[in-house]
């Protein structure tokens, strides 16, 4: 699958992102943390992991990136992957460095934003199982609860504002569709003991 002018070349300076042969093509998974950072991404080719890429972060107490590593490992024939090969790795340094805070902030974001699609779309595959509906009909049904809580969840993304995190936490849960139109569905358990309010909050505290 590699180029041929890379054969005798040693397996940590092939990049297969670069040296793939044009002709094949990989599947990505990827795999975030809670915070909507990168965890792992596996790269298949006809369902057959081919490698992977793992990330490694460092924080301060504000859960700013410090320092980012990037690490690929290829599958082998008799199972397993190869040792890591650092591939990238980057330091910030926000405090001297204009470039760098810009870096970060924009990092985290992206996460966030990531975490609200992530949201999106679970909460909307929770309702079209539990109440046997289309995608259409429970974007209407939770239509005004997000225009809503569009200030609040762009916020979120911005800044990490934690004002719709603690109005859910305030919610008090009614089931009852006539007394509490707009935001009934957030009271259905999709597990025992755990509503969808409980699966938001738990998304947007990290």
């Amino acid at each position: 699958m590699i180029k041929e002018f890379c054969d005798d070349w040693p397996i940590d300076a092939i990049d297969f992102t670069l040296h793939l042969k044009p002709e094949y093509a990989l599947n990505k998974k990827l795999t975030r943390s809670p915070n909507g950072r990168p965890l792992e991404a596996l790269y298949m080719h006809e369902g057959t992991i081919m490698a992977k890429i793992t990330w490694n972060f460092e924080v301060d107490d504000n859960n700013f990136l410090t320092k980012r590593e990037e690490f690929l490992q290829y599958s082998k024939i008799e199972g397993g992957f190869s040792e890591p090969i650092l591939i990238k790795t980057k330091e910030y340094d926000i405090l001297t460095n204009p470039v760098d805070a810009e870096l970060v902030i924009a990092e985290r974001e992206t996460a966030r934003k990531s975490i609200v699609n992530s949201i999106n779309i679970i909460v909307s595959g929770i309702l079209v199982q539990a109440l046997s509906q289309t995608i259409p009909q429970v974007t209407a049904l939770t239509r005004n609860y997000m225009n809503s809580t569009k200030v609040e969840r762009e916020a979120f993304i911005e800044v990490g504002d934690e004002t719709w995190r603690n109005h859910l936490l305030g919610e008090t849960l009614n089931i009852n569709p006539a007394q509490n139109p707009d935001k009934w569905w957030l009271a259905i358990e999709f597990m025992e003991g755990v509503t969808i309010r409980d699966y938001i909050v738990s998304r947007l505290t990290y």
